[in-house]
């Protein structure tokens, strides 16, 4: 199992716009994504937002993580970092 981290920065006051935009337009997106387990989407502090998507193989987080780099993003916020790694534990 891996799992793709994404940092996202969002701009001061557009923290709920944020929330709206994951579960109208990246969390439907994300779930029809080969090899998906499951995904997590933290709020947003001190400007910056994090997900945790669970795939089942590296090949498809790697797929996942490319899609992240080039999706688009609203006017308020932008993609910081994507990152790929391996599920060591779990409980």
């Amino acid at each position: 199992m891996h799992a793709v981290v994404v940092s996202v920065n969002v701009e001061p006051g557009h923290e709920q716009e944020g929330v709206e935009y994951v579960s109208s337009n990246v969390v439907p997106l994300v779930k029809q994504g080969p090899g998906f387990i499951s995904g997590y989407w933290l709020a947003v502090k001190e400007g910056q937002g994090l997900s945790v998507l669970l795939f089942e193989s590296e090949e498809a987080a790697q797929g996942a993580a490319g899609m992240a780099k080039q999706a688009p993003t609203p006017p308020f916020s932008t993609i910081a970092a994507v990152d790929v790694r391996e599920v060591v534990a779990q409980a």
